[in-house]
């Protein structure tokens, strides 16, 4: 009995290693590993090129996000994009205070994903707004004035609105919002969460299966962990949700006195888009906070059907939206706004 036991014992752990070692030649052939992507690193130059302290609004300065690698051939031959700041400190062009004729003006507000940290200028989600509205508001010229300010929160937006955006005479004013903005003490592309384990063990030295299943449930972990933080922070925290209620009604109110179109666009994070989306709650706290005081508003989060999240970011290091994602929302405002003007 006991020597049967033991030779199915026996059987049993020889079958096992003989799986594995046929998995590990498989991911030995394939190249599958859990390797990680070096962190991306940024570079800041002041207006007269010298290298300095990263500052989001910093007059005619320039930060540079350095990639490990190029996936999509989208950045140039460093792995590199530039994020140009004009006289004011934004990523933009020049506009003159004084609206010229004939033009139709959109200032947005919003933080690193209107910014377009990853992405070209040209692809910035508001300047690919303004060029397909330009043909559908013909012959009047569209014109995008972009206040993102990386990092910044709602009541950061009310104030620039207040101090800066409104005196371009806006004809539309829209407000960029992401899950987290509620509390940015919630940092989704903190180090912590695109770096997760980096440095690996002996046996992740020596075996790729090994490496790709330690990889695959510390990015797990480490991602759930956030997403409770990020939820957590925007449903619990009573005063930073009053702080972001009030930024919204300022906002709202700044542009009732100009007689202002506004809207609040919510931007998803791009993860588990096609899943059991873990920051819908967020999304429809805000929507609904903003149909309550009359405040138009449009969830992007149904447009990106079909994707997943991780084939929209920049780099599999920075998750904030690429190109394509930056496109989706720019053909969403844009059907979105025409449809409003066509019911008038």
């Amino acid at each position: 009995m006991l020597k049967a036991v033991l030779f199915r014992l026996v059987a049993v752990t020889a079958s096992l290693l003989l799986a594995l070692v046929v998995l590990e030649g498989v991911f030995r052939v394939f190249g599958i590993r859990g390797t990680d992507h070096a962190p991306r690193v940024d570079r800041f130059l002041d207006a007269a090129g010298r290298p300095g302290k990263i500052r989001y609004r910093s007059a005619n300065s320039t930060i540079i996000s350095r990639y490990d690698s190029n996936p999509r051939g989208y950045f140039d031959e460093a792995n590199e994009i530039r994020h140009e700041h004009n006289s004011l400190g934004f990523r933009d062009g020049e506009h003159s205070r004084e609206k010229p004729p004939g033009t139709f003006r959109i200032v947005g507000l919003g933080d690193s994903f209107l910014w377009g940290q990853g992405v070209k200028f040209e692809d910035i989600c508001i300047n690919v707004l303004a060029r397909r509205l330009g043909g559908d508001l013909a012959p009047l010229r569209v014109e995008a004035i972009n206040l993102a300010v990386s990092g910044i929160d709602t009541a950061a937006e009310e104030y620039l609105l207040e101090n800066t955006g409104i005196r371009y005479d806006p004809d539309l004013v829209i407000v960029h919002f992401v899950p987290n903005d509620i509390d940015r003490s919630v940092d989704l592309y903190s180090g912590d969460f695109n770096t997760i384990l980096r440095s690996e063990d002996v046996l992740s030295e020596r075996s790729y299966l090994w490496s790709w299943i330690r990889r695959r449930c510390m990015a797990t972990r480490t991602a759930r962990r956030h997403i409770d933080r990020v939820v957590a922070g925007a449903m619990s925290n009573d005063a930073r949700w009053k702080a972001t209620c009030d930024a919204l009604d300022g906002i709202g109110r700044i542009c009732a006195e100009k007689k202002v179109r506004l809207l609040v666009v919510i931007f998803p994070f791009f993860y588990r888009l096609d899943d059991d989306y873990p920051f819908q709650a967020i999304h429809d706290q805000i929507a609904d906070y903003c149909r309550s005081r009359g405040i138009d508003v449009l969830d992007l989060k149904p447009f990106y059907r079909g994707y997943h999240g991780p084939e929209l970011w920049v780099h599999p290091v920075d998750q904030h939206p690429n190109e394509t994602a930056h496109r989706i929302a720019a053909d969403a405002i844009r059907d979105h706004l025409l449809a409003a003007l066509k019911s008038r």
